[in-house]
C-alpha cells in the first residue's frame, strides 16, 4: 500500500477512532454527590462492569429503574442519573429518540428546582444532549453545550472535566471533516480556560487529540514532542483502561508513519488486548482495521483474516460505521494485487455501507450526489470514489475496447470531485483546506488520463481548472459575495476580522506571560467563533451572497477563446503527476492535448532553476543551461505547434520562467521571448474573475520607494527614488512616497485607490513555509496582513522586489507568494520576481516597460519588448536570463491609454472638439440666415 493510500486510511480511520475516544472518555465521567451512595455505586457497577456489552447494560439498568420506583422512590436525582446514564447507552446505540427522550427527563427532574433535584448534574446531561446531536444537527449540539458550559462556569474546579469533553467532542467533530486546524484551535483553547486541567488526565487526553491532528497536517516535530510527553503518563499503572487503548491506538499511527512499523503493531495489539476485555465492539473493529491496513502490503493473507474479523465485530452492532472504512481497506489490498475486479467489489460494497438509500451492487453504477450530503464524514465516501475510479481505470487500461470502464472511472471522477467542494465547504481553516488540496492532486492525475483518453479537451479544461488555484479562487468569490451587502455589513465584517487579527498578532509576542497567554487565546477563540455566527448569518440573509460565494462551475473552453482570450493569444495550461506530464493548448484553432510519461522533468526543472537564479553559476555553466533549458523547451513547449502567438502559461504548482527556455540549442541566445510575449496565470477562472478591459481614462500610479531599511539590516535601493519618479512622471495622477514616507500604514492606506501601484523594496520569502513579506521604511507587511475588505481599483501592481513571486508551494493550490496575496484581493495583474533581482536591471526594464504602456500595448507585450530592449542594449555578460528572466507579469495583460501627460492626444482631442462647435455654430448660424430671407416660412 503506498503512502497515498496509507494516509487516506489513516484519515477515513481518524474520525471513527475519535467518536470511540469520545464514547470512552464520557465514560469515565464520575462527579461528588449528596444522593446516598448505595444506588449510586450500583449505576457505577454497571457502568464499570467489565465484558459487560451495551445490550446487557440497557436491560440491567431498566430493572434498576423500575426497582428503584417500586420501592417508593421518587424521581429525584439518582432516578435521573439512572435516565441519564441509559441514555447515553442509547446513544451509542445511534437510538437517538430514546437517547433524548431519556435526557429530557433527566432535565426535567434536575431543573425543577426541588429538593430532589441536582442542579449541577446538568452540565453532564446537556454535554451529553449536544454528543448526541453532534453529527446530526450541528447547531443544536452547540446550544446544549453552551447550556452545559454555563453551569461549568459555576462550578469551575468540579466540573472542568466535562468541559474537557465538550472541547474534546468539538475537536472530533471537526477533525472528522478534515479540519485538522480548528480541532487544535479548540484544544489549545480549552487548555487555556478549563482551571487546572494541565498534566490532569483529561488535559492529557486533548493533547493526545491535539498530536493526532498536528501528525495529520504533516507537522511531525509538534507531534513527537506530545507523544513522547504524554503517551508514558498513559503507560503508567491507575489509568482507566480504555483511556490507554485510546492512547495506544493513537500513538500507533504516529509510529507508522514514522516507519516504526514493528512498534506500532505492538502497541495496537496491546489495544486491542484491552478493547475486547472492556467489550465495545465499535473499538475492536477499529483496531482489527488498523491491524489489517498495516499489514497489507507485508502480510495481505495475514490483513484479510485481520479485516474479515473486523466485519464481523461490525455487523449488527453500533460499530456498522466502520464497515465502509473497512471495505475500502479491502478494496485497496486487492488493487494494490492488481486484482481490480475484486477492488472494485469492495469499493462497490463500502459505498453501498454508507446508508440507506443506495443499494446498487453494480460497479458501473454510482449514488446520486446527494446521498453524501447526510454523512459528516464526507472523506471515507472521497476515498471510495477515488480509488473505485482508480480500478474502473486501470481495467480499461487492461481492455481498451471495454468502454464501459472509460465512462463508468469518468462519472466516478466527477463525483469525487464534486465530494471535494464538500469537503472544502466544510472546513474553516487556511491550513486543513491546505492540506486537503495536496491530498486531492492524485485524483486529479487519474481524472485527467481518463479524460485524455476519451479524447474529451472539454473535460480535461474542467479537471485541470478544478486541479489549481481552489482557494484562491474561493477568495475571489468571497470578495464578489461582499459587494452583495450593506456598508454596515461590510464595517462590521472587517472589525471583526482585524479583531482576529490584532489578537494573533499580541498572541505571538506574549507566550512567556502564561496568564496573558491564556487570556488572549480564549479572545481568539470566542472572535472566530463570533466571527463564524455572522458569516452564517449573512449566508442565511442572502441567498445570493450564498450562491456567489460557493460558486464552484468551470466555465467552458468556448467561453474562454470568446470572453478571456484574443485571437492573438494561446492559453497553455499544465499538469504535472507522479506519473504522466499533462498538456492543453486552448487557442483560435482546434486544441492541442498532450500526455506522456513525467520522466526526469521534475528533475531538470530544478537543476534549471538552480542555474538561472544566481549569476555566478549561470555563467559558469551556461553550455548546461543551454542543453537543459532546449531539452525543457522540448518537453512542454514544442508540441504545442506555436505560431508567434502571445502565450498565457498556466500551472498547478509552480512558475517556470518559460521566456528564458533556449528554442534553437545550436544559438544560445534563442530565447522563447524573441518571438512570443508571454505571461502567466493561476488558472482560467482567475482570468475570468479579474477580467480588465481596455482602459480609455488616465494612469494613477502609486509608486513607494522607502531606500533604507535601518530597521530591518537590508541593503539600501539607491537609484529606486530616481527611477520612481521617472515613472510618475509618465503619467497624469501619480503618488509617490520615499523615504520615510513610504511607510507600511501608508501603503495601505492607499494602495486600493490606483490604477497602477509600484514599490521598489526589499521582500523575504522561501520555499518552505516562512511567511511572504515586503519591506517599507518603518515595518515588514506580511502576506497575512493584506487587508481584505472590498474590490481594489488596481489593475496592476508592480512587487519591484526580489522572491515576490515565491512562496510555499502547496500541492493542488500553488505557490503562496506576495504577488498571490494581491492577486487574492481582486488585483488582475502583477509583475513580480522570481528572484533575487539585479537592481540596475530591474529599474532599466521597469522604465521600458511603462513607456511602452503608455504608448498602449498590452502589459505582456510592453514587459516583453523593455526586456529585448534591455538586451540589445546589453554587452553579452549581461544579457544572461539573471538579469531580465526574473521579472515576470501574472494575470490578465491590458492596455492603458493615459490621457494626461501625451499632450498630442489631448491637443487632438481639444481640436476635434472646437471643429464640432464650430460645424455646430456654422449650421445654426445658416439656418438662422434662411429663417430671416424668408419669414413666410415660419408658422403663425
Amino acid at each position: 500500500m503506498n503512502s497515498v493510500f496509507k494516509k487516506y486510511f489513516l484519515i477515513g480511520m481518524a474520525i471513527f477512532t475519535s467518536n470511540w475516544l469520545q464514547l470512552n472518555f464520557l465514560f469515565a465521567i464520575q462527579n461528588e454527590t449528596k444522593v446516598p451512595i448505595d444506588w449510586i455505586n450500583k449505576i457505577n457497577d454497571i457502568r464499570f462492569e467489565k465484558n459487560g456489552f451495551i445490550d446487557t447494560k440497557i436491560k440491567k439498568l431498566e430493572i434498576l429503574m423500575d426497582e428503584y420506583i417500586q420501592l417508593g422512590y421518587q424521581k429525584d436525582s439518582i432516578y435521573a442519573r439512572m435516565a441519564h446514564r441509559l441514555g447515553d447507552y442509547y446513544r451509542i446505540q445511534n437510538d437517538t429518540d430514546k437517547a433524548i427522550q431519556l435526557f429530557e427527563e433527566a432535565v426535567r427532574i434536575n431543573s425543577s428546582n426541588s429538593i430532589y433535584s441536582e442542579y449541577n448534574y446538568l452540565c453532564e446531561t446537556y454535554c451529553n444532549m449536544g454528543l448526541t446531536y453532534l453529527n446530526i444537527d450541528l447547531e443544536k449540539a452547540e446550544t446544549y453545550f453552551e447550556k452545559s458550559l454555563e453551569i461549568f462556569e459555576i462550578y469551575p474546579e468540579k466540573k472542568g472535566f466535562v468541559a474537557a469533553l465538550i472541547h474534546e467532542h468539538m475537536a472530533s467533530y471537526y477533525f472528522g471533516l478534515g479540519d485538522y486546524q480548528k480541532a487544535i484551535e479548540i484544544i489549545d483553547y480549552a487548555m487555556a480556560t478549563i482551571p487546572s486541567i494541565t498534566s490532569t488526565i483529561d488535559g492529557n487526553m486533548l493533547l493526545l487529540q491535539k498530536a493526532y491532528s498536528l501528525l495529520l497536517l504533516e507537522q511531525m516535530e509538534p507531534s513527537r514532542d506530545i507523544f513522547e510527553r504524554i503517551i508514558p503518563v498513559f503507560e503508567q499503572e491507575g489509568v482507566a483502561d480504555e483511556k490507554k487503548a485510546v492512547a495506544f491506538s493513537i500513538y500507533s499511527q504516529f509510529l507508522e508513519t514514522s516507519d516504526r512499523i514493528s512498534e506500532a503493531f505492538d502497541y495496537l495489539e496491546k489495544c486491542l488486548q484491552i478493547r475486547k476485555v472492556l467489550g465495545y465492539h465499535t473499538s475492536v473493529a477499529n483496531t482489527l482495521y488498523k491491524m489489517g491496513s498495516m499489514l497489507s502490503d507485508s502480510n495481505p493473507k495475514a490483513a484479510i483474516v485481520y479485516f474479515e474479523e473486523a466485519l464481523g465485530y461490525s455487523q449488527g452492532s453500533e460499530a456498522e460505521m466502520l464497515i465502509p472504512v473497512i471495505y475500502n481497506g479491502l478494496g485497496v489490498l486487492f488493487q494494490k494485487k492488481d486484482d481490480h475486479f475484486e477492488a472494485l467489489r469492495f469499493f462497490q460494497k463500502g459505498l453501498v455501507a454508507m446508508g440507506k438509500n443506495f443499494e446498487n451492487n453494480n460497479v458501473f453504477t454510482n449514488p446520486d450526489p446527494a446521498y453524501f450530503r447526510n454523512f459528516s464524514n464526507d472523506q471515507i465516501g472521497f476515498v471510495l470514489l477515488k480509488n473505485k475510479g482508480e480500478s474502473l481505470l486501470e481495467l480499461y487500461n487492461e481492455k481498451p475496447k471495454e468502454k464501459g470502464y472509460l465512462e463508468a472511472s469518468i462519472k466516478t471522477h466527477f463525483l469525487a470531485d464534486k465530494l471535494v467542494d464538500q469537503m472544502r465547504w466544510n472546513q474553516n481553516n487556511s491550513t486543513s483546506k491546505e492540506y486537503w488540496r495536496g491530498r486531492t492532486k492524485s485524483l486529479y492525475e487519474k481524472a485527467l488520463e481518463t479524460s485524455i483518453l476519451a479524447n474529451n479537451p472539454e473535460q480535461v479544461f474542467y479537471f485541470l481548472e478544478k486541479s489549481r488555484a481552489v482557494l484562491l479562487n474561493d477568495k475571489l468569490n468571497e470578495l464578489g459575495a461582499m459587494q452583495l451587502l450593506s456598508d454596515e455589513e461590510v464595517k462590521k465584517e472587517t472589525i471583526l476580522k482585524k479583531s482576529i487579527d490584532n489578537l494573533l498578532k499580541q498572541i505571538e509576542t506574549n507566550k512567556s506571560d502564561k496568564l496573558g497567554y491564556q487570556k488572549l487565546v480564549k479572545e481568539l477563540y470566542d472572535g472566530r467563533e463570533e466571527y463564524k455566527k455572522f458569516i452564517k448569518s449573512l449566508e442565511a440573509k442572502y441567498p445570493v451572497y450564498y450562491q456567489y460565494k460557493y460558486d464552484t462551475m468551470v466555465f467552458s473552453m468556448q467561453e474562454l477563446r470568446e470572453r478571456i482570450i484574443s485571437n492573438d493569444q494561446v492559453y497553455v495550461s499544465y499538469f504535472m503527476g507522479e506519473e504522466n506530464l499533462f498538456i492543453l493548448k486552448v487557442g483560435s484553432e482546434e486544441p492541442v492535448l498532450e500526455m506522456k510519461p513525467i520522466g526526469t522533468i521534475y528533475e531538470k526543472i530544478n537543476r534549471f532553476n538552480e542555474l538561472v537564479i544566481d549569476k555566478t553559476t549561470l555563467n559558469g555553466n551556461y553550455s548546461e543551461f543551454v542543453e537543459l533549458s532546449h531539452q525543457i523547451y522540448l518537453d512542454l513547449v514544442y508540441p504545442l505547434g506555436l505560431k508567434g502567438e502571445r502565450i498565457i502559461f498556466s500551472m498547478e504548482e509552480q512558475v517556470l520562467p518559460f521566456e528564458i527556455l533556449i528554442t534553437n540549442e545550436s544559438d544560445p541566445e534563442s530565447f522563447l521571448l524573441k518571438n512570443h510575449p508571454v505571461s502567466f496565470t493561476y488558472s482560467a477562472q482567475f482570468l475570468k474573475k479579474n477580467k480588465v478591459s481596455t482602459r480609455d481614462k488616465p494612469i494613477s500610479l502609486f509608486g513607494l520607494a522607502p531606500v533604507d531599511f535601518f530597521n530591518a539590516n537590508k541593503a539600501s535601493l539607491l537609484g529606486s527614488e530616481v527611477s520612481l519618479k521617472k515613472l510618475a512622471a509618465m503619467f497624469s495622477g501619480s503618488k509617490v512616497l520615499s523615504g520615510q514616507n513610504a511607510s507600511k500604514q501608508n501603503f495601505l492606506n492607499d494602495y486600493y485607490k490606483y490604477s497602477v501601484v509600484h514599490v521598489y523594496s526589499h521582500a523575504d520569502a522561501d520555499n518552505y513555509g516562512s511567511e511572504p513579506m515586503i519591506y517599507f521604511s518603518d515595518d515588514k507587511l506580511k502576506l497575512s496582513e493584506i487587508p481584505f475588505d472590498s474590490w481594489p481599483k488596481t489593475d496592476l501592481i508592480v512587487l519591484s522586489a526580489c522572491n515576490t513571486g515565491v512562496g510555499k508551494s502547496i500541492k493542488g493550490e500553488g505557490v503562496m507568494s506576495l504577488a498571490r496575496g494581491f492577486a487574492s484581493l481582486g488585483i488582475a495583474s502583477s509583475v513580480t520576481t522570481l528572484w533575487e533581482v539585479d537592481d540596475k536591471a530591474t529599474y532599466a526594464i521597469t522604465e521600458q516597460f511603462y513607456q511602452y504602456l503608455r504608448e498602449g500595448y498590452f502589459s505582456d507585450v510592453a514587459l516583453q519588448k523593455a526586456k529585448l530592449d534591455f538586451i540589445n542594449q546589453q554587452d553579452r555578460g549581461n544579457r544572461i536570463p539573471y538579469y531580465w528572466g526574473g521579472m515576470i507579469l501574472i494575470g490578465n495583460s491590458f492596455q492603458f491609454e493615459d490621457v494626461g501627460n501625451q499632450y498630442p492626444y489631448t491637443l487632438v482631442r481639444i481640436l476635434v472638439v472646437f471643429a464640432v462647435l464650430v460645424m455646430i455654430w456654422f449650421f445654426w448660424d445658416k439656418q438662422k440666415k434662411r429663417t430671416i430671407n424668408h419669414p413666410s416660412r415660419v408658422k403663425d
